[in-house]
């Protein structure tokens, strides 16, 4: 069920038209992925070099897919506010994808309830569990 998603996102983003790859890029930082626009296309830029799981490749790709769909997107000269908002854009978009609320939920009733558990369960970091736990019960008040 979860390797269909990851295959689900990179058929979006074919369907979109975007360019996909993936090499040794030496991207800064923590940084595994980005997404470039040249104002009418997409490239999505995978570094190989520091995506070593299915996992991380799942969530790089997700988090590139949510930044072009959401439209959040900025200049590398972007303030840090217009970053910080860009990418909260693309964090909330990715939660929706990965761990829709509903699917969240029923596999905390059907007995996934630490966040080990269901970061298994949904192929994810335990990072974005927790980033989706508090995102449903906060910002969205909703209750598990």
């Amino acid at each position: 069920m979860q390797t269909d998603r990851l295959t689900e996102l990179y058929g979006e983003l074919r369907d979109r038209g975007v360019f996909l790859s993936s090499g040794s890029y030496r991207l800064k930082g923590d940084c595994d992925s980005i997404v470039v626009c040249d104002g009418r296309r997409y490239g999505v830029f995978l570094d190989i070099d520091k995506i070593q799981t299915l996992v991380q490749e799942k969530e790089a790709v997700s988090h590139e897919w949510a930044h072009i769909v959401t439209g959040a997107t900025y200049t590398f000269d972007a303030s840090p506010a217009v970053q910080a908002k860009a990418e909260r854009r693309a964090m909330v978009a990715q939660i929706k994808k990965l761990l829709p609320f509903e699917e969240l939920r029923g596999a905390i009733i059907n007995g996934y309830t630490t966040r080990f558990e269901l970061s298994e369960y949904f192929m994810v970091s335990e990072d974005t569990v927790s980033e989706a736990i508090e995102y449903y019960t906060g910002p969205c008040g909703l209750e598990f």
